[in-house]
């Protein structure tokens, strides 16, 4: 798993003409930082720094070994390594002697690393994130391949009619908790709202929680047949609105403590035992996975709700720089640099590994959306070098907390944060 991921990189940046990775080509201390300039910047593989001089620029993952040793003062601290696919190194990063280039960097993290090699340990100065790749070169490096079947998606001719259904918007709310009577009167208050809208949304995405504590945990309340019926509610309140019932699309993406199978992800859709009501008076539902990837007309969207800025934040290796950046914008960063959803260790956030190509974001969505506990957040206008199509990241925040949600029109690409005002 942790190879395929390193592999994707490693082919992005062979494809990209800023860096040379011919091994006897000298390096310059300031690589790293060159990297969004045209300047061609030298890679020097791991199995190459042996009898190398001078700052050398490589590239590879972040692992931490299991060992633990004492230093000379006595502080207990982790081995690090940098690995690829043949070989690894041992690093040493300083508290405070290492730089970051932006982004949330973690164990597992594909990065170049900008260092010198003495006595077999490669002393790390400088760390950075690969740039990523813009659309349409991992297209084209696909050769044709189409990851959703059907036509492919760069060969969609959109006709007058299909022009116009892409002004129509996405409604994307999260934290939807059914079990608390006031956030199903703000869901309501939005659909009706809606309701009169001409024309109406193409989609309400409601992403989980869909309850405020996980079922089972200790509560007797949350049985199976009154989770149905909490679900069933969504059925009556779409069906109180015609127009959105006949033409809007109703989806439906699992959080991570809702009813499932642990907690792993890829997450499949929530268990038909729970939602069977729902199913049978609102067949048009859609009961998706997490995370969920949508094919619109000619663009991608991509919505997973997991809760990664605390984590991400917790698990940073140096701290993020420039300090001034939010910290959304490094995790925008992040998640697109890494061509990944959920960059963590495993041990931090369980992966199914037979599934994690299901959480690469290869090619770049033209949006994606992170839900998340944190704050709401929009970074929008991320492109890869030469790129035409931005990447849109945003969070719409937990619907409990102000009862706030985001409004999405793919045409062109405009997000609208929007508040349910009270009554």
């Amino acid at each position: 798993m942790l190879r395929d991921r390193f592999m994707l990189l490693h082919q992005r940046i062979q494809r990209d003409p800023t860096f040379d990775l011919s091994t006897e080509a000298p390096v310059g201390a300031a690589a790293i930082r060159k990297a969004e300039s045209q300047a061609s910047i030298k890679i020097t593989s791991i199995g190459s720094l042996m009898g190398c001089e001078g700052d050398r620029c490589v590239f590879g993952m972040l692992s931490k070994s299991e060992r633990i040793e004492t230093d000379a003062h006595g502080s207990r601290r982790p081995v690090w390594y940098l690995e690829d696919a043949y070989t690894k190194v041992r690093i040493s990063m300083e508290v405070g002697a290492v730089r970051s280039s932006g982004g949330l960097i973690t164990e597992n993290s594909v990065v170049f690393a900008e260092g010198r090699f003495e006595d077999d340990v490669f002393t790390v100065h400088s760390l950075g994130l690969p740039p990523f790749e813009s659309r349409e070169s991992a297209l084209a490096s696909m050769k044709g391949v189409n990851l959703f079947g059907g036509k492919p998606i760069q060969e969609v001719k959109l006709t007058a009619e299909e022009e116009v259904e892409m002004n129509r918007l996405f409604i994307v709310l999260s934290d939807v908790w059914l079990d608390k009577p006031r956030v199903v009167e703000k869901l309501k208050a939005v659909l009706h709202g809606y309701e009169q809208m001409e024309p109406p949304p193409a989609a309400f995405v409601l992403m989980g929680n869909f309850l405020s504590q996980p079922v089972g945990a200790g509560n007797s309340e949350l049985g199976l047949e009154t989770v149905d019926g909490l679900f069933a509610q969504l059925a009556e309140l779409f069906n109180e609105c015609p127009t959105l019932k006949a033409e809007s699309k109703l989806i439906l993406v699992p959080g991570p403590a809702d009813p499932g199978p642990g907690n792993v992800i890829p997450r499949p859709p929530l268990p038909e035992c729970f939602t069977s009501t729902l199913r049978q008076r609102l067949p048009s539902v859609s009961m998706s996975s997490n995370p969920c990837r949508i094919r619109h007309g000619d663009k991608h969207f991509v919505f997973f709700r997991e809760d990664l800025m605390h984590k991400m934040r917790r698990n940073c290796v140096v701290p993020p720089e420039p300090v001034e950046v939010p910290d959304h914008k490094h995790l925008a960063k992040t998640l697109l640099d890494q061509g990944h959803l959920c960059p963590l260790p495993v041990y931090q956030r369980p992966v199914h590994w037979n599934a994690d190509h299901l959480l690469m974001l290869h090619p770049t969505p033209h949006l994606l959306v992170v839900a998340d506990r944190a704050a709401r957040y929009e970074a929008a206008g991320l492109k890869g070098a030469g790129s035409t199509e931005p990447t849109t990241v945003m969070n719409p925040g937990s619907f409990p907390v102000n009862f706030d949600f985001l409004a999405y029109t793919p045409a062109n690409a405009q997000v609208d944060i929007c508040t349910v005002p009270d009554a």
